[in-house]
């Protein structure tokens, strides 16, 4: 059943069909019941849960203290027994310390180089530990110690910097000379111990006592600094339980359901084959996760509203509805789902934007939505001034003006770009004096917010004109930020200042993965190879999905362990999107090759379904080729081809 619904009959008639096909699934959705309570969901995701063993935890006692200090010391050694570096770290620290901008990273590799005993590079690792900046220095001196006896003429430079002021630089030299393990080192380190008036005495003593007692002695804070910096070498540069920390990272997402839910169904959405409804339309119905609702609305928005029309199926919590809102005005489709407008309009926290755009068409909506600008809560009246904007409703923009001094800073700017997307010239001018005539009477949070509130507003052209304008005047963060926007509204613009921009922020932000989001459409080769370079990142959820879903719309390499994945694991439809993702992107011959090679741990169960996939999405072609593959006819019990010759004979009933 292919759910391309186009014209309002066509549209009547979906609601009957879907009525009969999955009247039985849609039962629960139907009571219509939406939590509105304080334990309902806000922003349509999962709480996290708190850690109910920690919640009731009362203070340590000292012993407690004691074994965790020692456990915390015993992992501190039994990591870095884990890492490892090859012949490839010194070319990878070398090309991060040419091009890498990140503080952290480079001395990272500084440190790597001594860890690999690059003898060619010792030369330059005793001008840094000379001239270099703090971190630099500090860097080298333990790099320069971790070369043991490729060090040479390189430990006079640890003896000189044992009398440098900085105790943090001199305690440097003293750990770089004790991990020399040259007997001159030892007996200099062994020297500033049994010295009583020495600077370093006390770290020299807490060196020794650690490396006879790693349970019970606590280490000096240079040698945990130099854990440290070997730790972020390996992760970096060199390999974790010989695996590098890219790997890592990459199996620990390869695990995570949330993850894969938004990389496969969110790719599966943009993707123009039969029978892609079809599976969005049963993950809808029978999923969990408000990404679902997120990848139906981009597939078939159409198909959300009548379902919605004919209480098919309902959000149900408010975070889902707040989610189905959010998903329509974003993907441009509001206006053209006025019951689903219309539901979510029953919902306090969402009426007002709700109203702005249904008034649009409908006048009687106006007296509310005046209530809602003249409302004590700035949120309210924020959200009535975007819903306005978003409709283009001109009669009430004296409201509008009437929150040129809102003192709400939000409200001023939502305001004044709802009244600029209608096409009040006016409201440029106060825009404008946000980011550039009067930005020193704002905070740098505060033209970030600004740019946020135009990126909303652009899809309306004059917002837009202002967006490209403003992005030719101002710099750096300011700049890049609404060049992703001009970028994502489908202008040619440079992007390389995302990317120089990119390469010192945070990825997990909101603006932040809007530049990711931009780069990732219609990359060039310098954007796809930066985002390749950045994915995946640590401790990054949403930044991840943002590079995993760029990559996974170029069809690069680096996501193919992620996609193998989604494929052979998950639920039925996930697994079946995962491969038409693949198949659309890099090919079909991907997935005969994963099927006639399948992982040892799976079952005749998951073989068949992955050929069902290549069946539905290669067609008949794909079978026969799957079918020389697996060495011709004689083998059409085989669960793969099964599943691709049902997969071949379902397309025939789109």
């Amino acid at each position: 059943m292919s759910l391309r619904v186009r014209t309002p009959a066509a549209r009547a008639w979906c609601g009957a069909l879907v009525l009969a096909s999955i009247v039985c699934s849609a039962s629960a959705a139907r009571s219509g019941q939406i939590p509105i309570g304080p334990d309902a969901g806000q922003d349509g995701k999962a709480p996290r849960e708190a850690s109910a063993a920690q919640d009731q935890e009362g203070p340590k006692t000292p012993e407690e203290l004691a074994a965790q200090g020692a456990k915390d010391r015993l992992n501190l050694v039994r990591v870095d027994a884990r890492l490892s570096f090859s012949a490839q770290t010194t070319d990878a620290a070398l090309r991060a310390l040419r091009n890498e901008r990140d503080a952290g990273r480079r001395t990272a590799a500084i440190l790597a180089l001594g860890a690999v005993r690059a003898v060619t590079q010792r030369p330059q690792l005793v001008l840094w530990a000379r001239e270099g900046g703090p971190a630099e220095r500090e860097a080298a001196l333990m790099a320069l110690g971790e070369m043991g006896d490729a060090i040479a003429n390189g430990e006079a430079v640890l003896v000189d910097a044992l009398g440098l002021a900085d105790e943090r630089l001199a305690s440097a030299a003293l750990i770089g000379l004790y991990r020399t393990g040259f007997e001159r080192g030892r007996k200099l380190v062994r020297g500033v111990a049994d010295t009583a008036d020495h600077p370093l005495r006390g770290v020299a003593e807490a060196l020794f006592a650690f490396e006879e007692d790693r349970l019970l002695a606590p280490p000096p804070f240079s040698i945990v600094r130099l854990y440290e910096l070997r730790r972020e070498a390996a992760k970096w540069y060199g390999t974790i339980d010989g695996l590098t920390w890219t790997m890592r990272l990459i199996e620990r997402l390869e695990s995570d359901n949330t993850f894969l839910d938004h990389i496969v169904f969110l790719s599966a959405a943009e993707l123009d084959l039969p029978g892609i409804r079809d599976h969005l339309l049963e993950v809808l119905i029978g999923g969990k996760r408000p990404v679902r609702i997120r990848a139906a609305v981009r597939a078939m928005p159409e198909v959300v509203e009548q379902l919605v029309a004919n209480d098919l199926w309902l959000p149900a919590t408010r975070g889902e509805w707040r989610v189905l809102l959010e998903s329509s005005i974003d993907e441009g489709y509001a206006r053209e789902m006025p019951v689903t407008l219309e539901r979510a309009s029953r919902i306090e926290d969402l009426a007002p934007v709700a109203l702005g755009i249904l008034a649009a068409n409908e006048p009687t909506y106006d007296e509310a939505l005046l209530t809602a600008l003249e409302s004590r809560n700035p949120r309210h009246r924020e959200h009535a001034a975007f819903g306005i904007g978003e409709g283009r409703v001109k009669r009430l923009l004296p409201g509008l003006r009437k929150l040129e001094e809102d003192n709400a800073l939000r409200v001023r700017a939502t305001a004044l770009a709802a009244r600029l997307a209608m096409g009040d010239g006016e409201a440029k001018e106060g825009l404008r004096n946000f980011l550039v005539e009067e930005r020193g009477d704002y905070t740098r949070q505060d033209r970030l917010v600004v740019i946020e509130i135009l990126h909303a507003a652009s899809r309306a052209t004059p917002v837009l004109d202002l967006v490209a304008e403003l992005g030719k005047e101002l710099e750096g963060l300011e700049q890049a930020g609404l060049i992703a926007t001009v970028h994502l509204r489908k202008r040619t613009v440079d992007l390389s200042p995302l990317r120089d921009t990119l390469d010192g922020i945070d990825l997990d932000t909101p603006l932040a993965r809007r530049m990711v989001r931009a780069l990732g459409y219609l990359p060039s080769q310098e954007d796809l190879a930066w985002l390749a370079r950045r994915f995946p990142i640590e401790n990054g959820a949403e930044g991840n999905i943002e590079l995993g879903l760029a990559l996974a719309r170029a069809g690069h390499a680096k996501l193919e362990p992620v996609l193998q994945h989604a494929v052979w694991t998950g639920s039925w439809n996930r697994s079946v999107l995962a491969a038409a993702v693949v198949k659309q992107r890099s090919g079909i011959r991907i997935l005969e090759h994963w099927v006639t090679k399948p992982p040892t741990d799976v079952t005749s169960e998951d073989i068949r379904r992955v050929g069902f996939a290549i069946g539905e999405w290669g067609g008949l072609e794909a079978v026969d080729n799957l079918t020389r593959r697996l060495g011709g006819i004689a083998g059409a019990d085989r669960p793969a081809l099964q599943g691709a010759v049902l997969g071949a004979l379902s397309v025939r009933t789109h």
